[in-house]
């Protein structure tokens, strides 16, 4: 194998690309992704809100960090360390994603049949299952936080409403 078979060299020259893109106009490649970035976090905030309203809170005990229980840095390394696992599976599902969609079509020419149209199709394939990993991440936090807003909110006795936590009158 050469050394410019790596998925890696071979894309170089569309990083190079876009790092010229940023250069000509960084505004605007922020302001995308900003823009794109805000529409899922309202999307998710959204998903979790209509969770909260629809879910059954949980009667059980629920030992929260700063509620019913003190919060320090214990609290804050769960949430990090669960945070961080989330992080880590997408980014590998993202680095599959990218092996699969780069360097199986670059060896079409090596095959023949099936698994010539394996190759073929590995790119598009791979993009499915990278947003369809990513749909089931937020979908996953979506429910859990909304699970958890629903169960917070019986037991503090608040209202789910767009700021998640809101202090209100039960009404009767």
């Amino acid at each position: 194998m050469s050394h410019r078979d790596l998925a890696v060299v071979q894309g170089l020259d569309h990083t190079r690309a876009t790092l010229r893109r940023w250069n000509r106009a960084p505004g605007r490649v922020v302001g995308l992704w900003a823009l794109g970035s805000l529409a899922v976090s309202a999307a998710l905030l959204y998903l979790v809100w209509a969770v909260s309203h629809r879910v059954t809170p949980d009667t059980r005990e629920l030992l929260l960090p700063g509620i019913n229980e003190p919060a320090g840095l214990t609290a804050v390394a769960q949430v990090l360390a669960r945070n961080s696992l989330v992080l880590a599976l997408h980014a590998f599902a993202c680095v599959a994603g990218f092996i699969a969609g780069s360097e199986l079509p670059a060896q079409v020419d090596r095959h023949r049949g099936v698994w010539c149209r394996v190759h073929t199709l590995a790119g598009p394939l791979a993009i499915v299952f990278v947003a369809g990993a990513t749909l089931f991440s937020l979908g996953t936090q979506a429910f859990v936080l909304g699970s958890d807003a629903a169960t917070l909110a019986a037991l503090i006795e608040v209202y789910v409403w767009p700021s998640l936590l809101w202090e209100a009158s039960p009404v009767g």
